[in-house]
């Protein structure tokens, strides 16, 4: 019973020491256009590969909006 309750205890002792040492990836990262008027920025939402489309009118006025891209293994 010892031996039982140690295992599951060093398993999530290492769950938690991966989960905390896994990177990142809250910021957004700037996706190259050919367009003067549309801006895209790219990251990495869990398994979600997620978008921003942000298009400035001739008036100045942004209008932004996101799709959820390629969803990895579930």
């Amino acid at each position: 019973m010892k031996l039982l309750l140690s295992v599951i205890v060093g398993m999530l002792i290492l769950g938690f020491f991966l989960s905390w040492k896994m990177p990142r990836s809250e910021e957004w990262i700037h996706v190259k256009t050919n367009s003067s008027q549309e801006k895209q920025f790219a990251r990495m939402s869990g398994n979600t590969l997620q978008i921003k489309n942000v298009i400035k009118n001739d008036a100045g006025k942004e209008t932004i909006y996101m799709t959820n891209g390629i969803s990895g293994p579930k």
